[in-house]
């Protein structure tokens, strides 16, 4: 699941691979649900997502699928949020530098 989320698939399998996290037992076998598994920097899916850029598609359907998950800090106590802030403007700044006009345009859903 973390490297569906960042980006690391088509988003069809993206989908299919978040549709098969929801599946029971998915969570209800006293593990941790698939989208609050940390790597070994504490990152979760929504991480790895965020980080990317992940399409806000996929965004809500991570939030819809265990709404806990933006409320995770990973080991520098950086939220899913903040990944997605440094990702902004980062793409911000590049784009400004290759002389366009600084806007980042949404992926599309």
């Amino acid at each position: 699941l973390h490297f569906v989320s960042e980006g690391g698939a088509h988003p069809s399998i993206s989908r299919m691979v978040l549709d098969a996290a929801n599946r029971p037992p998915c969570g209800d076998d006293g593990r941790p649900h698939p989208t609050l598994m940390r790597d070994d920097d504490g990152d979760t899916p929504l991480h790895f997502a965020c980080s990317a850029g992940a399409e806000p598609a996929f965004l809500r359907r991570l939030l819809e699928t265990e709404k806990g998950a933006a409320l995770l800090p990973n080991r520098e106590r950086k939220l899913p949020v903040d990944d997605l802030i440094v990702w902004f403007v980062d793409e911000h700044e590049m784009r400004e530098e290759e002389g366009l006009d600084g806007t980042v345009p949404l992926m599309a859903n």
